[in-house]
C-alpha cells in the first residue's frame, strides 16, 4: 500500500477484516508490519528467493518476546 495515507490504508486494512471469511487465506506483500500486525494470524519471511521462516504471530510474540517487525528485522540480518 505504498503511495496511500494513513488514513486510508487503515480503512483498506479494516474493510479486509470485515470481508474476508474465517477460514479464508488472504496473501499480502508489505513492509508496513506494525499496521497489519494486530490483524494476521501467520508472518511469512523471504529473502532472496528463500523462504527464512514460517511462525504465528502470538507465537514470536510469546516465545521470542519481539514484534513481528523486530523478529522480522532479526531473522532478514542473520541470514
Amino acid at each position: 500500500m505504498s503511495g496511500v495515507d494513513i488514513f486510508s490504508r487503515d480503512k483498506i486494512i479494516s474493510s479486509l477484516v470485515k470481508w474476508i471469511d474465517h477460514d479464508s487465506l488472504l496473501i499480502i506483500s508489505t513492509h508496513h508490519l506494525s499496521e497489519l500486525e494486530q490483524v494476521i494470524d501467520d508472518v511469512l519471511i523471504l529473502k532472496d528467493q528463500r523462504l527464512l521462516e514460517y511462525r504465528n504471530v502470538e507465537d514470536i510474540r510469546q516465545n521470542e518476546g519481539l514484534s513481528v517487525e523486530e523478529y522480522y528485522r532479526q531473522t532478514y540480518l542473520e541470514n
